[in-house]
């Protein structure tokens, strides 16, 4: 556990940041949830950011003198890597195969996209080189065919 001010500042937490209104005086505020009242505004992100610094400095200063809990780093950094293994049915993975090679894609690729699809959004990876043939459409149109598809077996051996 950490001991010293400046071992808790180090500490990474997700913040926020947002435009203000005219009514609320314009500029920028910044603030860390994480935090309770940990916030400050400028006149730009920059400066907002800049002054959030110091807001969290003074909250850390004040949470240590009064003996409270300081909250554990919120990074997601921290937490995840990016890469997750998951174990699916053969016929999955041998279907999801055929259709990455069908479409010029890594298997990847496709998953990544079929998950992105199925959040709502679609993944763009902005790619070097703009895809061409199959792969093309596959972030638009070709991917999101596997949900439309019946769900009949397909490719079943004989």
């Amino acid at each position: 556990m950490p001991t010293s001010l400046d071992s808790y500042l180090e500490r990474q937490y997700q913040i926020k940041l947002r435009p203000l209104t005219e009514e609320e005086g314009g500029g920028w505020l910044a603030e860390i949830p994480a935090l309770p009242g940990c916030a400050s505004d400028g006149e730009t992100k920059e400066k907002a950011l800049h002054n959030l610094e110091d807001a969290k400095r003074q909250w850390m200063r004040v949470a240590l003198k009064r003996g409270l809990e300081i909250p554990p780093s919120d990074s997601v950094d921290d937490e995840f890597s990016g890469r997750l293994t998951l174990r699916l049915p053969k016929s999955l993975h041998r279907e999801l195969a055929v259709m990455s090679t069908d479409e010029g894609v890594s298997l990847n690729q496709l998953i990544l996209t079929i998950l992105a699809n199925g959040m709502g959004g679609v993944y763009d990876p902005e790619p070097a080189e703009e895809p061409t043939g199959a792969a093309s459409g596959l972030a638009r149109e070709r991917v999101p065919r596997y949900y439309r598809r019946s769900r009949a077996p397909s490719r079943q051996k004989k």
